[in-house]
């Protein structure tokens, strides 16, 4: 089974703007990861996915 990452948002927005100036990008990939559970979030959003609209 693949590692999970645990970071804050906070520090994967941060990391994915650095990649990337597309802020739609950023917002697909961070959901991505965080909803298929590659990133698991610290700190005050512990637990919680990205719903999608």
């Amino acid at each position: 089974m693949p590692t999970q990452i645990e970071t804050t948002l906070l520090d994967l927005v941060t990391t994915m703007t650095q990649i990337t100036d597309s802020e739609s990008e950023v917002l697909a990939t961070v959901t991505h990861l965080v909803n298929s559970g590659k990133v698991v979030l610290r700190g005050n959003f512990a637990g919680h996915l990205i719903p999608l609209r």
